[in-house]
């Protein structure tokens, strides 16, 4: 299968960072886990560079339900200028401050249920593997879901995945592991569905 090209520039790179921004191989990943397992819903939490691909996966794909979480209110603000600028509608991109350590998900309908899980912080969070932030996953996946977990260097991050593995009963073989190019000590991980 041949994909679309990756359509994010140097420029954008530049700008639409907030001195944190995916690596080139989690934004190649997510890329290619768009257009060859096709989800129809996606849930982001952290949203950034990555955005402008579920946007523009959204924008080609009608129907596709992108929600994204994000938190401090300063980056939310930013992050929602700098999308509207490049022409995204924003109604579903909500700010989410911080409950029992997690994003808040109360903009989340209850009885949704997420192909694609993108995670990334909350920054200003300890445990973003917290007991809040589990039983929320567990109520949105489904058994196909697929989870990609940014800095999985850190140990809470690694616990979503590993423990999101368990959950939906796959094995490890299941784990897909990107190694950042530039920040060597950086990880991300990916639990895909079982083929």
């Amino acid at each position: 299968m041949t994909l679309p090209p990756l359509s994010i520039t140097d420029d954008m790179r530049n700008r639409y960072t907030q001195g944190w921004r995916a690596s080139e191989e989690l934004l190649i990943e997510l890329h290619r886990l768009l257009y060859t397992y096709k989800p129809r819903s996606i849930l982001e939490t952290g949203p950034g560079l990555s955005s402008i691909l579920f946007y523009e996966y959204q924008l080609l794909n009608p129907g596709t339900v992108y929600i994204s979480l994000n938190h401090p209110s300063e980056h939310h603000k930013i992050f929602i200028d700098h999308m509207v600028e490049l022409g995204f509608d924003v109604s579903t991109a909500h700010e989410a401050p911080l409950v029992d350590g997690y994003y808040d998900v109360s903009a989340v309908p209850e009885d949704s249920k997420f192909d694609l899980f993108s995670l990334d912080g909350p920054p200003d969070s300890q445990d973003r593997a917290s007991e809040s932030a589990m039983k929320f996953f567990k109520a949105h996946c489904h058994v196909g879901s697929i989870f990609v977990q940014d800095d999985t260097n850190r140990q809470a991050e690694t616990r979503v995945i590993t423990d999101m593995c368990a959950y939906l009963g796959r094995s490890d073989e299941s784990i897909k592991v990107l190694q950042d190019s530039f920040y060597e000590h950086r990880t991300s991980k990916v639990l895909l569905p079982v083929e």
